[in-house]
């Protein structure tokens, strides 16, 4: 399960996983296949661990779980270079419809077996996902038992929000390497899923990804900030948040209501979404 800690007085949700949902590999050792597989989305590296195997490499974001890190990183996931992800001999590579340049993808298709998944942003897109890449690794069988897991846990989640009768209005920032400029995260985004999952509104209206003005920011005034960790700290905490002179004008700064997430969480809907949801709905009805 996932449990939530206390991270400079905004709410943590880590991403700690019990005995018995611990990700394979942890503790079962070694991955059980010969295959050398190379990930290009944080999303596929967690599906890979959760079905017991392990990568060779990984993209850049890709952090979770803690031993995925072991591996060398081959980049951010849309500025690949193939020599990096051929480098390291890849009998498999695994990469989303989000990653790139395309030239490159193409290049690495040339030398080995590359498979293109959807970008995982609900729970149908999700079980798509994990069915492809449980195929590739012929764990179909546990690719069932981890989808069984995300849809029941998804339903616990839906069910809960049923009955809410008022949902607070949440805004999802991200940074990108720059804590002036922020973007936020609109309708079919990852973020969203989980704002909308966890019984909140997204304040914002747009679709996809957008930047975010100082202005726009403090129209929408929202009752809860949502940040990915990076982020955070790149903002300097909730210290940092009550310390600037923009973000110490919102309400969720003046009564802490800000929630932080790792930021692997928020490029898909992965095989713990469901445990995910559960406290994120922990965090935004305290």
């Amino acid at each position: 399960m996932f449990r939530l800690s206390p991270i400079k007085g905004a709410l943590f949700v880590l991403a700690t996983l019990t005995a018995s949902c611990v990700w394979p590999s942890e503790k079962n050792g070694a991955s059980t296949s010969a295959v050398r597989i190379v990930t290009l989305s944080p999303t596929l590296t967690e599906i890979v661990y959760a079905l017991g195997d392990t990568v060779v490499g990984r993209d850049l974001l890709s952090s979770m779980p803690k031993e995925a890190l072991a591996a060398p990183s081959v980049g951010y996931m849309r500025a690949l270079s193939d020599e990096g992800i051929l480098s390291l001999k890849p009998t498999l590579v695994l990469a989303t419809s989000e990653a790139g340049p395309a030239a490159v993808l193409e290049k690495v298709a040339a030398k080995t077996k590359l498979i293109l998944t959807p970008e995982a942003l609900d729970v149908d897109s999700a079980v798509k996902t994990i069915e492809m890449v449980a195929a590739a690794l012929n764990k179909s069988e546990k690719g069932n038992q981890i989808i069984a897991n995300l849809r029941t846990k998804c339903d616990s989640a839906a069910k809960i929000v049923e009955g809410l009768k008022v949902r607070p209005r949440v805004l999802y920032l991200n940074s990108r390497g720059d804590a002036a400029s922020l973007y936020a995260h609109g309708k079919a985004t990852t973020a969203d899923f989980y704002i909308t999952g966890a019984g909140g509104q997204n304040v914002v209206d747009f679709a996809k990804i957008k930047p975010f003005s100082e202005e726009a920011l403090i129209n929408a005034d929202p009752d809860i900030l949502l940040f990915d960790q990076d982020t955070f700290e790149r903002l300097g905490g909730l210290e940092g948040l009550a310390a600037s002179a923009l973000f110490s004008k919102l309400k969720a700064v003046k009564e802490k209501r800000v929630v932080v997430a790792p930021t692997a969480h928020f490029f898909g809907v992965g095989p713990y979404a469901g445990e995910l949801l559960l406290n994120f709905q922990k965090a935004f009805y305290p």
